[in-house]
């Protein structure tokens, strides 16, 4: 009995990398859709926007230094008021 789970195990994973390989995009969104349908659940649907809206601009902002298009810094900057802090 112990031999049969033991050898059902493997081809049970070799099966779910199977599944999600070929359906990555969609189980992805589902996760991410169970993810924000329990944020609203849990915080409200003004902090989950607010949330979205801080993790597309930290998206954006790490695309920008990733495409080597500019620094942090230098993105930073043509935001912030000049003179910084004090």
């Amino acid at each position: 009995m112990k031999e049969q789970e033991e050898l059902a195990l493997p081809s049970f994973w070799v099966l779910v990398a199977r599944i999600l390989a070929r359906h990555w995009g969609k189980v992805l969104g589902s996760v991410l859709g169970l993810v924000v349908a329990m944020m609203i659940m849990r915080v409200g649907i003004w902090w989950t926007a607010f949330t979205a809206l801080c993790v597309y601009i930290g998206y954006r902002l790490g695309k920008q230094v990733d495409d080597q298009k500019e620094s942090f810094f230098a993105i930073i900057e043509k935001y912030l008021p000049p003179g910084g802090a004090r």
